[in-house]
């Protein structure tokens, strides 16, 4: 499931959050180079500002926040919510989360610039924290590497956790130990 919700945000002058200062506008300055407004939002301060807002939106609800990506992929930013039920998720779920989040980013309007909100199941979601190696143990995932590693830099298997900096696999019934720092993206496979 995924649900989109594009928006073109006002001028960073009507911030209040703090959240849009320049990160070091004096060297921005002395440097000859203007401070953007895509500067000025750290991809982290809008993930933990939007990870807190949706936490309250599902509070009292069966939805779970899984994680929140703010990143640029091709010239264009995304905001990523992933969420999860335990009975799956459906439709209604990601439009409810998405209407209502959407409503009070444009209301608080904390990104200076325009970017399409996501909000989708967990099902191909990116591993990027260690507790997504505990909570999606026994899951089919696609590991690809910087370096081939038994001869292949794409890896698909069953997780079977994170341990000694090290993801484990099984492959075709073998245990596959994959060093983390090797690990260009980690995410899970949807199986149908």
């Amino acid at each position: 499931m995924d649900f989109r919700h594009t928006s073109l945000a006002a001028s960073a002058a009507d911030n209040s959050q703090g959240i849009l200062n320049c990160a070091d506008e004096a060297a921005a300055e002395s440097s000859g180079r203007a401070c953007r407004e895509e500067d000025a939002v750290k991809p982290k301060d809008v993930e933990d500002l939007v990870n807190a807002m949706v936490n309250e939106i599902v509070e009292g609800k069966d939805i779970e926040i899984v994680d929140v990506m703010f990143n640029k992929e091709g010239g264009q930013w995304f905001l990523r919510v992933y969420i999860h039920c335990p009975g799956g998720v459906s439709i209604d779920d990601c439009t409810f989360v998405n209407e209502t989040l959407g409503e009070k980013l444009d209301a608080l309007d904390p990104i200076p610039h325009s970017y399409i909100l996501e909000v989708s199941s967990s099902g191909e979601k990116p591993l990027r924290k260690e507790s997504d190696y505990v909570r999606f143990r026994g899951r089919k995932v696609l590991v690809n590497t910087y370096v081939p590693i038994n001869g292949v830099k794409s890896l698909e298997g069953k997780l079977l956790g994170l341990a000694d900096d090290a993801i484990r696999l099984e492959v075709h019934g073998k245990p596959v130990d994959i060093p983390v720092n090797k690990v260009s993206q980690a995410r899970l496979v949807v199986e149908i």
